[in-house]
């Protein structure tokens, strides 16, 4: 208890910005960094002692990571301010603005030379630590990317994986820390002084969550640990090799040759014979667990055009045919894999009357292709939320069983009260530490309403980066002036859009989005379901069909919509390993083509698909699970 004592009295020191009598004392350039005055700090900086002490130890630079003052930071940094300089109980700027949570500080700092690294603390500790005792998942997720070492074991004898558990509380944030630590590659073996294993600390504490994320398991793939493809051309650039080793691109050049290949039992090679080399298809977008793929022809029925039309008489006849989410999702799930689908974000039905049913068919889904997919859970409150009392504690508790996103759905028009249906939705995402991924489907001016609203929250509660708006059709549908004002509080609040060029309704336009900066994905949407017959699996016939109903010919304009098909739905996932560099993770598809316009007009059979760098589909068809 003492150490536990001792730990959190620690972390409050670092979140202690100075006291009011600190800073009415201050005065030059520590009372112009206390007060965020940018212009005055750049006139007082020349000639000034940048590493100069309060009367508790902290540089101007420390000062400000305080009060996350990011203009007078980097106004600091670049006359010079040492990044990793320390104040008297051992904290830099990385380690106060993680335990702040502050993601813009820690990156402007890794941007100026922080080390994400560095030993901190009284405690010996890092930055990563602390962020992750505090179950603050995106800036963990931000100092992995950075470098940060996963196993650096503290004064205490604790890791960051053993924070997350000893020090967490069992719930959605600390369970989100945990696996991204876990994915990352941190060591769940590393016990603590008493032998105790994150596992085990979990069980003890009755943090079933994290216990099931801890458990040993297995890969499902029969696998080699070193591949290469060779004669395959990236983006349909130049001929090259690509050599894989544990899951990753270690190296990609022309004419790679290895010392007796033959004699490796562990080695693989692939003859690409001049095949497209793509990185693994996104489907940013999809209901797995509503689709009617194996099943009899479903004769359309809705009686109504309405949204609500289409949610009421789809969840009647899920309730009289008794369908299951995991059969459903499973069958959704084999034939993307097969067609080089690698990521897949799925809303998932929450409902007063399903309850969590669905939910848990799709974790039975997710875990049982963890080796062949990326599948990220929405829970999505589709019969509406305010309507229907006892939604919202359904969405919290599908969060602390591992959805990555809370959903929403059309404020004004389904829920009647947009202000109170996005304040409590954005309420639950804070408390839960997950993102928000609304689907708005809302018409015109109603609808740019609602995006206003949606960035008003998102700015006030810091969630920049962590939302994304689905269908959007509202941006096909206001005048240039009004788009443009809409534009610019997407760019400003790193709101992303997902859209899939619905058929029969104006939808954002794509190409003049993407070309002013604003993160675009899309997906497959509901795939032969209760709403209509003409969605499919296959995303390259996605991008195809966003390419003909957006008026697109040209191939560079194809390739730009296969990069939001690509790298546009990983940056929405947050995948930070994504793509076809060296050093990325090998999730990967070749196929034939001339050029990706080629691929994508043609959408051929699949040679090969990898995910991290195993191969779990050849020639259209998934290999079997083990």
């Amino acid at each position: 208890m003492f150490a536990l004592g001792s730990v959190l009295l620690g972390l409050a020191f670092a979140q202690t910005p100075p006291s009011q009598g600190q800073v009415d004392r201050y005065d030059g350039l520590f009372s112009a960094v206390a007060a965020g005055d940018v212009a005055g700090v750049e006139e007082l900086v020349a000639g000034a002692d940048l590493e100069a002490r309060d009367d508790s130890g902290r540089t101007p630079l420390l000062v400000t990571a305080h009060f996350s003052h990011d203009g007078v930071a980097r106004a600091l940094l670049k006359a010079g301010a040492d990044p990793n300089v320390l104040d008297v109980q051992a904290y830099d700027l990385i380690t106060i603005a993680a335990v702040k949570n502050d993601v813009d500080m820690i990156l402007l700092g890794l941007e100026f030379g922080a080390d994400p690294g560095a030993v901190t603390s009284p405690y010996d500790g890092t930055a990563l630590i602390a962020a992750a005792h505090l179950g603050h998942a995106e800036t963990v997720q931000t100092l992995i990317a950075a470098g940060a070492p996963l196993d650096h074991v503290n004064n205490l004898g604790w890791t960051a994986l053993i924070e997350a558990v000893i020090l967490g509380d069992g719930g959605a944030r600390h369970t989100a820390v945990l696996r991204a630590l876990l994915k990352a590659g941190a060591d769940p073996s590393l016990s603590d002084r008493n032998g105790e294993t994150p596992l085990r600390l979990a069980t003890e504490y009755g943090y079933l969550e994290m216990a099931r994320a801890l458990e040993p398991r297995p890969s499902r793939i029969a696998t080699v640990s070193r591949l290469l493809l060779q004669n395959v051309r990236p983006l349909g650039k130049d001929p090259v090799d690509v050599l894989i080793e544990d899951g990753v691109i270690s190296r990609l050049e022309p004419a790679i040759t290895l010392p007796e290949p033959s004699a490796d039992p562990n080695l693989e090679i692939f003859d690409g014979d001049g095949r497209l080399l793509l990185p693994g298809l996104v489907n940013a977008h999809a209901h797995l667990d509503k689709n009617l793929l194996g099943l009899r022809w479903h004769e359309n029925q809705v009686p109504g055009s309405r949204i609500r039309d289409f949610v009421d008489f789809e969840r009647e006849f899920r309730k009289t045919n008794d369908l299951s989410a995991e059969t459903q999702s499973a069958r959704q799930v084999e034939a993307s894999v097969a067609l080089g689908i690698t990521h897949i974000r799925s809303h998932v039905d929450v409902d007063t009357e399903a309850g969590l049913k669905h939910f848990e068919g799709m974790l039975a889904t997710q875990e049982k292709y963890r080796d062949v997919v990326t599948v990220q859970l929405v829970a999505f409150p589709q019969s509406g939320m305010l309507i229907r009392p006892g939604t919202l504690p359904l969405l919290e508790e599908a969060a602390q069983m591992g959805a990555a996103c809370l959903g929403g759905l059309d404020p004004s028009t389904v829920d009647r009260n947009p202000v109170e249906h996005l304040d409590a939705l954005f309420a639950l995402a804070e408390r839960c530490g997950t993102e928000l991924d609304i689907h708005l489907h809302e018409p015109g001016e109603l609808g740019a309403f609602a995006v206003e609203l949606v960035a008003e929250r998102t700015r006030a509660t810091g969630m920049q980066g962590k939302v994304t708006l689905s269908h959007c059709f509202c941006l096909g549908m206001v005048d240039e002036a009004y788009l443009g004002r809409l534009t610019d509080l997407l760019l400003e609040n790193r709101i992303a859009v997902m859209s899939l060029g619905s058929g029969g309704s104006p939808f954002p336009p794509l190409k003049k989005l993407y070309e002013a900066g604003v993160l675009l994905c899309t997906g497959t949407d509901g795939v032969r379901d209760t709403w209509g017959p003409y969605n499919g699996v296959d995303v390259l016939e996605r991008v195809k069909l966003l390419g003909y109903l957006s008026g697109l010919r040209k191939d560079k304009d194809i390739e730009m919509l296969l990069d939001v098909a690509t790298y546009g739905g990983a940056k929405v996932m947050k995948d930070e390993g994504y793509g076809l560099e060296v050093g990325r993770r090998a999730d990967l598809v070749v196929l034939p083509g001339d050029t990706p316009a080629h691929a994508v007009v043609e959408s051929p059979a699949r040679s090969l698909v990898l995910k991290n760098g195993r191969v779990v589909a050849r020639g259209g068809k998934l290999e079997p699970l083990v």
